[in-house]
């Protein structure tokens, strides 16, 4: 299974192979983090069990700081994740003048992530985000997916169509358009696959603007999970910034 997208990773990354259903999956070990807040952090990958990885990063002082549970199936070309988060007591929200704050522990968890899938060939990496994580999600280029559940996409639609900013006016008026679509629908389980990518392409527009406009996120974020996919051939595409992240974060890894 070979990817679409070519990458060369340096010769410090070491990799385990593990099998996962007959097929050989990669495993990174232990990588130091260059990390301006704690001296002696680093990142490594677990085999939970069948296609149940965990990307731990962790301190020698401080032990396990963040965890990304993520699945490899290489039958399906895709890196599910299940949850990422950074502990409590190391969340910079939670502790605003504590040391980690502006470490970055969860953008280095999601470069382990991207490391893990485009070493074994995954073509995406799959998640639900919370309410609280889609802005963070979506600024390392993940794209909505939001389904064809219709209470799901009516919910979405729903939100951004009762959003009165008037830099939110466009995708507004496109959801409230796009729901009075779904009205004439006679069955309300699920919406056709046009009303699906037509609801992703306002979610993305919406939230873009937000950013673009450095509208605070509080008062316009939604209150739903929202299902979104980051394409490995969107890495490719954005090779620049990914490769800047590596090196800020001191990883010997290369687009």
């Amino acid at each position: 299974m070979v990817s679409s997208v070519s990458l060369r990773s340096l010769g410090k990354i070491k990799y385990t192979p593990v099998k996962v259903d007959g097929n050989d999956v990669k495993m990174f070990s232990k990588i130091p983090l260059k990390n301006d807040k704690i001296d002696d952090l680093f990142m490594y990958m677990e085999h939970e069990g069948d296609e149940h990885f965990n990307i731990f990063v962790s301190s020698d002082t401080l032990g396990q700081l963040g965890r990304d549970q993520i699945a490899i199936a290489p039958p399906y070309d895709l890196t599910m994740e299940a949850f990422i988060e950074v502990l409590d007591k190391f969340r910079s929200s939670k502790n605003p003048g504590g040391i980690t704050k502006g470490a970055h522990i969860g953008e280095a968890m999601r470069l382990g992530s991207i490391i893990a899938s485009i070493e074994n060939g995954m073509k995406a990496i799959d998640l639900y985000s919370m309410p609280q994580a889609i802005f963070f999600h979506r600024k390392y280029g993940f794209e909505p997916k939001i389904g064809t559940v219709y209470k799901k996409v009516m919910d979405a639609l729903t939100h951004m169509a009762s959003d009165n900013h008037p830099k939110l006016k466009v995708c507004s008026k496109k959801s409230k358009a796009v729901i009075e679509k779904m009205k004439t629908q006679r069955a309300k389980k699920n919406v056709s696959q046009k009303i699906s990518r037509e609801t992703d392409k306002i979610i993305t527009e919406y939230l873009d603007t937000i950013v673009k406009e450095d509208l605070p996120v509080k008062e316009h974020n939604f209150s739903i999970d929202i299902p979104m996919r980051l394409y490995v051939d969107e890495i490719k595409n954005r090779k620049e910034v990914f490769n800047s992240l590596f090196q800020k974060h001191g990883i010997d890894y290369v687009v």
